[in-house]
């Protein structure tokens, strides 16, 4: 009987307050019977902070969730440094890079004695930052008028652009466009870093309205537009070089970035068979047609009979290249200035067309020649034939009309008069 209370009284005692267990009844001595959440909560202040099975279900449920988070966080990270590595290295690299054009000259055109018809001149363009050079109110009235002066004496505008021009509401303005080398220099030494100077290069035609529109013209981007320009766009523009660097955010150069530079072709000239003689001589004549006639149009084109050379070729109305987007003269300015868009782009086009040998036209005169040579081929005529004109000659129902009476007369002066009566 000893020895069974013995082995009882060696039994490990059960901590009562391990798991979760609580000794109640020593919270129900006296007189005062506390809850179940008041025994706990004086419990738990006598022997601290109890692991019941909510904690532990609660911490496991943490370290899970933090387990998946990580989990994910990695496989993320895999994603975007194994899958998508060749994508954002591209992607840096474009953003890295800078990529500049390098604009070649443009080829020039000649006449047949290689006198310049066309050619590629660098103009300057002057900015001006009108808050510091003009707009601020710590500038004296004195001062503003000895800018405006200047500005008007170095750049060609009259005083009132260039007040407007001073005046604008953004700080960086353009002043003025096709400057030279000289006014751009004396606009830098008199206000510094209150002004900048961008270059363009442009097509310049030295003889104006000369052979107009033989030469054509080129756009903004200096790419041909029309006449030989355009015919000839890819000789004259040559290859585009560029320069490839890499750069930080701000642009700058990185330090140990690579460099490519490829050189630009500058286009290659041409020369024409034009005569400029021959082309002054057929531009005055069409002016005197023009006033006489008082016609739409006039179109003449001379041509070596020879070898189909061409030496001139002149349409009426013309116009200067250096301003194609107008016509020249001051009657047809003042037309067109009153036309609406549309009819405005339909006149530049007829303008820049040479209506000899763009349009469709009946042949006329022209196929006198041809009426002359089957006779002769034919033996129907020959050099000592004779024709008489009385002014018309009557065909079927329609009276023929010629240009004056020529009276008597050979076949070479037949085709020399143009005379309907003798080759109709």
């Amino acid at each position: 009987m000893s020895g069974k209370k013995k082995r009882k009284n060696n039994r490990i005692q059960k901590d009562p307050y391990e798991y979760g267990s609580f000794a109640f009844e020593e919270y129900n001595k006296g007189n005062r019977k506390y809850s179940r959440t008041e025994r706990r909560r004086l419990l738990l202040k006598d022997k601290g902070t109890v692991v019941t099975p909510d904690n532990r279900r609660r911490l496991v449920g943490g370290f899970a969730f933090l387990l998946i988070l990580l989990a994910a966080l990695i496989v993320r990270m895999g994603y975007w440094q194994i899958v998508r590595a060749d994508d954002l290295r591209t992607m840096a690299i474009q953003m890295q890079k800078v990529d500049t054009e390098i604009e070649p000259a443009r080829g020039s055109i000649y006449d047949s004695q290689m006198t310049t018809l066309a050619e590629s001149v660098t103009e300057y363009e002057l900015y001006a930052y009108t808050l510091y050079l003009y707009k601020s109110d710590d500038i004296s009235a004195e001062e503003k008028a000895k800018v405006l002066s200047n500005m008007v004496e170095i750049t060609g505008l009259d005083e009132e652009k260039a007040l407007e021009k001073l005046t604008v509401d953004e700080n960086l303005a353009l002043i003025a466009e096709g400057l030279t080398k000289e006014q751009v220099e004396k606009a830098e030494k008199l206000w510094g870093s209150n002004v900048m100077v961008k270059t363009k290069v442009s097509r310049y035609y030295p003889n104006g309205e000369f052979a107009a529109q033989i030469l054509g013209g080129v756009n903004s981007d200096n790419v041909g537009r029309s006449g030989l320009e355009l015919q000839y766009n890819s000789v004259l523009a040559g290859v585009k070089g560029r320069t490839v660097r890499t750069t930080d955010r701000d642009g700058n150069t990185v330090a140990g970035g690579s460099t490519k530079y490829y050189e630009a072709q500058d286009g290659y000239s041409i020369v024409t068979t034009i005569d400029s003689v021959i082309q002054n001589f057929a531009e005055e004549a069409l002016k005197t047609g023009m006033k006489r006639t008082g016609a739409e149009a006039i179109t003449c084109i001379v041509m070596n009979p020879k070898n189909s050379e061409v030496l001139a070729m002149a349409t009426t109305p013309g116009y200067d290249p250096n301003k194609s987007n107008q016509p020249s003269d001051k009657k047809e300015l003042a037309k067109f200035e009153k036309m609406t868009a549309e009819e405005q782009t339909e006149y530049l086009s007829r303008m820049w067309t040479i209506r000899g040998i763009s349009n469709i036209y009946e042949p006329g005169s022209t196929f006198k020649l041809i009426a002359a040579a089957s006779a002769l081929e034919s033996n129907s005529a020959n050099g000592k034939s004779s024709y008489t004109c009385n002014g018309y000659i009557h065909v079927a129902n329609y009276n023929l009309r010629c240009l004056g009476v020529h009276g008597k007369q050979t076949l070479k002066e037949a085709v020399g008069n143009s005379c309907n009566p003798a080759l109709a």
